[in-house]
């Protein structure tokens, strides 16, 4: 029932054969395809031959929604003629917390512990206490004395359940973005975890060099690090003043995180702006 001309919205990476040939099926029959982009999988990966396979298959649309500026400028880089809009943060169709986050300086981590090797040393980054919240556990992560795991929960719910006055954005082997091919991958993408956050009202600690990192400076919901070694001295030195200002600005993007608005809006923007 698709016809000649008509707009399908595609998520990459495609995974089931079954996508692919659908893809190459609308695109004989000129279809307007537009690629929504939630990794590139040989970046993640270290994988150059995977990437090589990626870009191949990217070569072959012309439209595309991307994270931020960084996977714009990677995307043009492999295709030149590519029309984009960017999303900003991933919408996360859960409800707004009402909590009051805590009052102790403690960290949330929630997400895949599997690609955070770096929780297994969070023992160094004593006095401050971590609240971390996802599959992927290691024995050395329970060692930390002060790494506190609390379980897997349904996404849904997690936005007023989980415990910690800052959301930590940080992936990796080691305490600065550059550990293994992940940590790099960083520069590349907003995580998931972004989106949580500003559904907690949890105020952010990410990597400067980290792809949400100008969404968070502009926005200003947070704060912005070169190695997880500074946060022991920075975290005391923050006022109630800075704090609650972060959480409010939080707070007032919340809604359209909570509604899908940012996907919509590179829809539209995408749109917009093309010819078809």
């Amino acid at each position: 029932q698709i016809r000649e001309n008509d707009i399908v919205v595609a998520q990459f990476p495609v995974y089931p054969k079954l996508y692919r040939y659908l893809l190459k099926t609308l695109r004989r029959k000129h279809t307007n395809i537009i690629l929504f982009i939630t990794d590139i999988d040989g970046l993640k990966d270290g994988d150059d031959l995977l990437l090589k396979k990626e870009i191949r298959f990217l070569k072959h649309f012309s439209r595309f929604i991307v994270h931020n500026g960084n996977m714009a400028g990677w995307l043009l880089k492999h295709v030149p003629a590519a029309n984009f809009s960017t999303l900003g943060p991933f919408d996360f169709l859960a409800p707004v917390n009402q909590r009051q986050p805590s009052s102790d300086i403690t960290i949330n981590f929630s997400g895949n512990l599997s690609k955070s090797p770096f929780l297994e040393k969070t023992g160094d980054l004593q006095p401050l206490q971590f609240y971390v919240y996802g599959p992927g556990l290691t024995e050395n992560m329970k060692n930390q004395p002060n790494l506190h795991w609390m379980g897997i929960l349904d996404p849904k719910v997690l936005p007023n359940i989980i415990l910690g006055k800052f959301g930590l954005i940080w992936d990796g082997d080691d305490f600065t973005p550059e550990g293994g091919s992940v940590g790099r991958y960083m520069s590349y993408v907003n995580h998931h975890k972004l989106s949580l956050y500003i559904l907690s009202g949890l105020p952010v600690i990410a990597p400067e060099s980290s792809g949400s990192a100008g969404f968070i400076s502009e926005m200003n919901i947070g704060w912005l690090i070169r190695d997880l070694h500074e946060l022991p001295a920075i975290i005391p030195t923050i006022t109630e003043e800075d704090y609650l200002t972060k959480r409010q600005n939080l707070l007032k993007i919340a809604e359209n995180v909570a509604t899908g608005r940012h996907l919509a809006s590179a829809l539209e923007n995408l749109l917009n702006s093309s010819v078809y």
